[in-house]
């Protein structure tokens, strides 16, 4: 049995490369949450006293939409291993 399926070959690469993407996902998805929960003192202090103005709708825009963002993203992803 020295010679191998390349078919089987193939698809356990497949199996292979979606694992490690997968773990790609979750470890951006991780790093993305310990961020936000490391800077969210620093942003009750300085972000959320005083009023409204462009950049801080700017801001609020950018660090509450990546999270929303990549929560479904991240779920696809992870989800697509269990019907390979």
């Amino acid at each position: 049995m020295s010679s191998s399926n390349p078919l089987l070959k193939s698809i356990a690469d497949q199996f292979f490369n979606l694992h490690v993407c997968s773990l790609f996902t979750v470890s951006g998805y991780c790093l993305l949450i310990y961020d936000w929960l490391l800077t969210f003192p620093d942003e009750v202090n300085y972000m959320w006293n005083g009023r409204l103005t462009t950049v801080r709708a700017l801001y609020f825009f950018n660090r509450y939409t990546a999270p929303l963002v990549s929560t479904p993203a991240h779920r696809v992803l992870v989800s697509c291993a269990d019907w390979m």
